[in-house]
Formats: C-alpha cells, sequence, structure tokens
C-alpha cells in the first residue's frame, strides 16, 4: 500500500502526523465499505478491517520496522 512503502525510513513520530495516515485510511475503507455495502457504525472502522483483512496502519509500521531490524541484524552479522 502507498502509505506505507518507506515506512521504516519516514514514519511519523508525531501523535497528529499518524493520526492524519490512519485518518486517510479511514477514509479508504469507508469508501470501499460503501462500495461493497459493507455495514459499519458511523466513525468505527473495526468491522471494515475485519471484513477486508486489513490492520491499522501503525501495526503494519511496527511490524515493517520489526522486519527491518531482524534483516539487518541477519545481514551485519555477517560482517563481524
Amino acid at each position: 500500500m502507498l502509505l506505507e512503502y518507506g515506512s521504516v525510513i519516514w514514519k511519523p513520530y508525531l501523535v497528529k502526523d499518524q493520526l492524519r495516515l490512519e485518518h486517510v485510511q479511514n477514509k479508504f475503507l469507508n469508501f470501499i465499505a460503501f462500495k461493497m455495502k459493507i455495514y459499519h457504525e458511523p466513525h468505527d472502522y473495526s468491522n471494515i478491517r475485519q471484513v477486508l483483512n486489513i490492520h491499522k496502519l501503525a501495526s503494519r509500521r511496527d511490524k515493517a520496522d520489526l522486519d527491518f531490524f531482524i534483516f539487518s541484524s541477519k545481514c551485519c552479522s555477517g560482517w563481524s
């Protein structure tokens, strides 16, 4: 997804910036729910995420960070 491309490098650390990104994802989820006729309570996107098997951007960025750290650790351990 475009919103998480290169997130290891540019990951927002301010809460306001993280909320802005989540807002973009939520607007997209709302649009998809409308198109696919997925019912959800106003401002509650958990049902849409569950139906589409989509996690919050923050948790996906955290996973990307962890994957990058593990990959970097494996690469650097061979250099010592």
